[in-house]
């Protein structure tokens, strides 16, 4: 089933559609002036959408027929809404729908009734309708896909534990429909990587006012197991590492470190890979011994490969030795330690496929 918001001045009307697959179905539009619906819910003015739509489009790549007619001006967006607070616990509607699916689509997340300029949520935690929502959904139909919209991390650790496919959308945009359909249906092959630590719960992370990032705060100095980890990211496909070499074994101020590894397609789809490279000191000295505060682990190079199925590729990453400076407080100043660090490369800061030590000497 489809529904459609014709949101016009001044009263916005809704049209609903039952729409069976196999079938083609003519749509027709013929409104008055309509209002672009902004496609980023975030503190900056949207784009406004075409004239032919992402909704339009999308069912014209599924075969089903449109009709455009000219006239008046319009615009036409696909949306959806989260779960209401209020009302029926149980969710009824939405139990009886997904028992009869064949695969379930839901659409969670945050919004600007959760963060904005100007509006920060509360906490990591999914709002407990939504959570409530997949539970009930999942125990009908296993078979879900959940697509978290948000713009920040947020902690879903039943929906991570039984939700067989999770798509992160973040505020995707004017073209988001079609980016979220065309990954679902399996016509592209994501390849993102997080760019931040998604934690299991607030209970992690130390309070919001403690501004030491030492205690605890991001994937330099997290010791817990978090839900995704900084650089986490899934591809319909698999790839395996191997032959990490190095240009050196000891390395001066001035001097750029190599680091080449062999990455192959290991499954059966087209993909891409974002091979990175994190680094820490395993032993350092100088400026006033700062490894008392060394992170755990830093991310110092990435690089994205395009492989076919069966393919290899040997991954160059040039880091220069300056890129491994540290604060020192006593100093006031950036400063390169000497010592050993670890070299480990992977497809995220917890999945460390091989690694090596060289030696820095400053």
């Amino acid at each position: 089933k489809a529904t459609m918001h014709f949101q016009g001045k001044p009263v916005g009307t809704q049209f609903k559609a039952s729409l069976e697959p196999g079938k083609a179905y003519e749509i027709r539009v013929d409104l008055p002036r309509l209002e672009s619906i902004a496609a980023n819910p975030g503190g900056a003015p949207g784009k406004k959408p075409g004239m032919v739509t992402q909704f339009l489009r999308t069912l014209a790549r599924h075969r089903r027929r449109r009709r455009h007619l000219a006239g008046m001006p319009f615009s036409l967006s696909l949306q959806w809404r989260m779960p209401p607070a209020a009302g029926d616990p149980a969710f009824p509607r939405e139990v009886a729908a997904a028992k009869q699916a064949d695969v379930v689509i839901a659409c969670l997340g945050l919004g600007l009734g959760y963060e904005r300029e100007g509006l920060d949520k509360k906490s990591l935690e999914m709002p407990a309708e939504q959570d409530e929502l997949v539970k009930r959904l999942v125990a009908v139909n296993p078979n879900t896909v959940a697509v978290m919209v948000t713009g920040s991390p947020l902690s879903f650790p039943w929906i991570a534990e039984h939700v067989p496919s999770i798509l992160l959308a973040w505020y995707p945009g004017e073209r988001g429909g079609d980016a979220i359909a065309d990954i679902i249906a399996g016509d592209e092959n994501p390849s993102g990587r997080l760019p931040m630590t998604f934690y299991r719960s607030t209970d992690q992370l130390p309070p919001f006012d403690e501004y030491d990032i030492t205690k605890g705060k991001t994937y330099w100095y997290f010791q817990g197991a978090p839900l995704y980890p900084f650089g986490f990211g899934l591809s319909y496909t698999t790839f395996e590492y191997d032959d990490l070499r190095v240009n050196k074994e000891k390395y001066g101020i001035g001097d750029t470190m190599t680091i080449q590894v062999r990455v192959k397609n290991s499954g059966d789809r087209l993909g891409d890979e974002v091979v990175q490279v994190y680094t820490r000191y395993v032993s350092a000295s100088g400026a006033a011994r700062a490894n008392e505060r060394l992170p755990l682990r830093q991310l110092k190079g990435f690089s994205r490969v395009h492989l076919r199925p069966g393919e290899q590729k040997d991954v160059s990453i040039d880091i220069p030795v300056q890129r491994l400076e540290l604060y020192d407080e006593a100093t006031s100043c950036f400063v390169v330690l000497a010592g050993d660090i670890e070299i480990m490369v992977g497809s995220s800061s917890k999945d460390i496929k091989v690694s090596r030590q060289v030696n820095i000497a400053c």
